[in-house]
């Protein structure tokens, strides 16, 4: 982690990018850092993202770290949540299930 300490580090955006991460659940999904929590998100095309409750209650933006689609922002959630992410472009909007609020389901 970097930049105060809740910010990913470039070396790991840049392998979530490259599909070459070897552990994404520890950057992507919804984090404890400290008193914060951060959601983190890879959404190839968007240009812009904010994090919701699967109950529609919205928890932030994300800032877009990097073109390829890498989202990351503080939110405003105060425990561990699924939460799904509502994207856009130029082209339009559309929601996304974070597959990574979850946890690992394989060992």
């Amino acid at each position: 982690m970097s930049e105060g300490g809740w910010r990913a580090d470039s070396a790991d955006i840049e392998a979530i990018v490259a599909g070459t991460h070897s552990d994404p659940f520890a950057v992507l999904g919804l984090h404890q850092v400290g008193p914060v929590w951060v959601a983190r998100a890879f959404i190839p095309h968007a240009e812009r993202v904010e994090a919701f409750a699967l109950d529609g209650a919205p928890l932030g933006a994300l800032e877009r770290r990097d073109e390829a689609g890498f989202f990351e922002g503080k939110v405003a959630a105060s425990r561990r949540v699924p939460i799904r992410y509502r994207a856009g472009n130029a082209g339009g909007e559309w929601d996304v299930s974070d597959p990574f609020s979850f946890g690992p389901v394989l060992g």
